[in-house]
């Protein structure tokens, strides 16, 4: 086990790693003490915050979770998706909603995951970020939130 150096958001932290070649695997334990990203059943999360793991097999192995796969780079979908959202945006700005709204659907389509595309489009498209669509969006799963402790009209206590 060696110790390897990751500047995480302008902050320097080290982890524990085990390092074989151009591959780097770091421990689970060094990656949530170090930088609090934990890997859990809805993917690797950070408080509230959960990213998707796409292929938990290939992230990790014996030797930890690989830093390559932990990186997020965009699949051809997302970049697709992102550029779906930019035209969409761009027809819903020149007041062509409905041209818009096919481009909305199709990035959600692609991107079914992506926070930013699926809520951050729904005070443009005139729906409202905290109301209806978005608990639908949560009972989706987007992102992981526990819907049984959060409805339209309370929030539970928090648990002790």
């Amino acid at each position: 086990m060696e110790r390897f150096a990751i500047l995480d958001a302008g902050r320097l932290a080290w982890l524990d790693a085990q390092v074989e070649g151009e591959r780097v695997a770091l421990t689970q334990a060094s990656l949530e003490a170090a930088l609090g990203w934990k890997l859990t059943p809805e993917g690797l999360c950070r408080g509230a915050l959960c990213v998707q793991v796409r292929d938990r097999a290939a992230l990790v192995s014996q030797a930890g979770i690989d830093l390559a796969l932990l990186a997020l780079q965009p699949t051809p979908e997302s970049q697709l998706a992102r550029a779906e959202r930019t035209l969409a945006w761009h027809l819903q700005r020149q007041g062509r909603s409905e041209a818009a709204e096919r481009h909305w659907l199709r990035a959600a389509e692609l991107a079914p995951g992506d926070w930013t595309i699926r809520r951050g489009s729904m005070p443009i498209r005139g729906q409202n970020p905290f109301g209806k669509e978005f608990f639908e969006l949560a009972r989706e799963g987007v992102p992981a939130y526990p819907m049984e402790a959060l409805t339209p009209t309370r929030v539970a206590p928090a648990k002790a």
